[in-house]
């Protein structure tokens, strides 16, 4: 046989091997990947058992967030175990545990932003801090939008004007969450002559006189700087329901210029907050 030949059959014979390698892989990844996804369903469902115990059921937008991540989360893990196994098949157990202690602790130092976003992601998935479909402002940078995936590593967020917010989970550090706000304000200023004062602070009694159905808590008129000139800046202070700020805020209004028609005050009511 020459020596070419004996190249040629070498070639073939790693080739082989590489291919019963990859294909035994494959099938163990497989395996560990079904197992993940068996046991991301468990984590699934006895967190949502807990939740009826506490009577305290999840949300959709709470369920789909512990599904996604508990999945990422096992995804990652049985890529990490399948390569181990792989491993322990060519190398002796000793040389292999000290050769994962030396790799983790590069990998810890090279890698420490990927460790951080795994960690974070897992966080998100213990915590109830945010959810798919929640608007959200998250970070020091400002990021607005609603929440449309949450994986392992990275949140994405789909902003107020189209675009696609893709922030990774370890900058993850102040979380507004506009979408559990308890009320929304519905603040309108009133400016009349001093003169008139008595006659404005009627109008804004006749105003919540009758309480909106929307307005939670008690409304309170104040002067917010306390200054008396020719003119005094009266402020009505309303909280309500959330998300309902704007609705309440034109109704009050509308209700103020026919109470201020009806006494012939010259004032000049004002939005103080345009926030919903």
């Amino acid at each position: 046989m020459s020596l070419r030949q004996e190249q040629i059959d070498a070639a073939i014979l790693a080739l082989e091997n590489f291919l019963v390698v990859l294909i035994f892989g494959l099938a163990v990844f497989a395996l560990f990947f079904l197992a993940g996804r068996l046991v991301s369903w468990v984590i699934w469902r006895f967190a949502a058992y807990r939740a009826r115990l506490r009577l305290q059921p999840y949300t959709g937008q709470r369920t789909e967030t512990i599904r996604t991540l508990a999945s990422s989360v096992m995804d990652g893990v049985a890529a990490i175990l399948t390569v181990v196994f792989l491993l322990s098949l060519f190398v002796e157990p000793g040389v292999l545990v000290a050769s994962l202690g030396l790799f983790s602790a590069g990998l810890g130092f090279a890698a420490k932003n990927f460790i951080s976003d795994v960690f974070m992601g897992i966080s998100l998935l213990v915590n109830d801090r945010i959810a798919i479909g929640e608007k959200v402002e998250i970070g020091e940078r400002q990021s607005i939008g609603y929440v449309e995936r949450i994986t392992l590593m990275e949140t994405y967020l789909r902003g107020q004007n189209g675009e696609l917010w893709i922030v990774p989970n370890g900058d993850i550090r102040t979380i507004r969450n506009l979408s559990r706000g308890t009320f929304s304000p519905a603040h309108i200023k009133l400016v009349v002559p001093t003169t008139e004062l008595a006659q404005g602070m009627e109008a804004l009694q006749a105003v919540i006189s009758d309480l909106h159905p929307d307005i939670v808590g008690e409304p309170e008129i104040i002067s917010e700087d306390g200054l008396v000139g020719q003119e005094t800046v009266i402020m009505l202070k309303v909280q309500a329901r959330y998300g309902t700020g704007a609705k309440v805020r034109r109704d009050l209004l509308k209700q103020l210029h026919k109470e201020l028609a009806a006494r012939h005050i010259m004032g000049k009511p004002e939005i103080l907050d345009e926030r919903n």
